[in-house]
């Protein structure tokens, strides 16, 4: 009879932990799935009120051999309303043919951004920012950009997707930054590389840009030629890999083929 009444205990003891830890983990989902819908909410309000296309371009724009490069679709930034709302936006980055399309921060270090939204409050997300060690004029020859690799497909998930093959340079071959002086820099992608955070590609200055683009073409997953006589300078796009506090680094990176005004009308 006390058997019984023992095995009864268990029995009932072990239904109420089964049923708390089924209960936290139905919590948990909710409260992830919340976030992520919030962290997207708020990009779409940031995109809702301070981006618009930008007019086509001018037949009459100057014959400078960057016709090829005008002849698209651009976007209007308001960096004053940006700024307004936080003064280290340094510009904007867009990746036809993806989710990217969001503000650049300039935090006065690499953490700063890494869990701030774009009014600095906590964000599971973060911001899309700068390296601490770069211009914020987007001068130097190898700029470094951030971003986390959301499970939701926000921020930089699409870099993951790229360095995996799930898109090709055929599909998605231009990064656009957007600067507060009113000019677009657009760059064409040439590398994808899966590496770790501990990569040399990280260094700054570039002194030798022929032997970084060595480098950063070593292990690449496509290959897309481009002029290296002329030396662009190169946009590096960094997400981390899968999991939580891992090493490895996605990296997708992008050569310089001009800068010019956004039309304005």
């Amino acid at each position: 009879m006390k058997k019984k009444k023992k095995t009864s205990i268990l029995t009932r003891i072990l239904t109420i932990i089964i049923m708390v830890v089924f209960f936290y983990s139905v919590y948990n989902l909710w409260s992830i799935r919340n976030t992520y819908r919030e962290i997207e909410a708020a990009g779409n309000e940031i995109r809702d009120n301070y981006v618009q296309l930008a007019p086509q371009p001018s037949p009459s724009d100057p014959d400078d051999g960057l016709d090829y490069l005008r002849n698209r679709q651009f976007l209007a930034i308001d960096f004053e309303g940006l700024q307004a709302r936080n003064n280290d936006v340094v510009g904007w980055i867009q990746v036809p043919g993806t989710s990217i399309n969001y503000p650049i921060l300039e935090g006065r270090d690499n953490n700063e951004y890494l869990n701030l939204d774009l009014d600095r409050n906590r964000s599971l997300a973060g911001s899309i920012f700068l390296e601490q060690n770069n211009s914020s004029t987007f001068t130097d020859l190898n700029t470094i950009i951030y971003g986390h690799n959301m499970l939701n497909g926000v921020k930089f998930s699409d870099i993951d997707a790229f360095v995996r093959g799930e898109i090709s340079p055929e599909e998605v071959s231009y990064v656009n930054v957007y600067l507060p002086n009113g000019n677009v820099k657009i760059y064409r992608i040439v590398s994808a590389i899966e590496t770790n955070r501990y990569s040399d590609l990280y260094h700054l200055p570039v002194l030798d840009l022929e032997d970084f683009y060595t480098r950063m073409l070593a292990d690449s997953i496509i290959n897309v030629p481009f002029d290296r006589a002329i030396l662009p300078p190169v946009l590096m796009l960094s997400t981390c890999g899968d999991g939580f506090q891992t090493p490895i680094r996605k990296i997708v990176f992008a050569v310089l083929l001009g800068e010019i005004p956004v039309p304005t009308e």
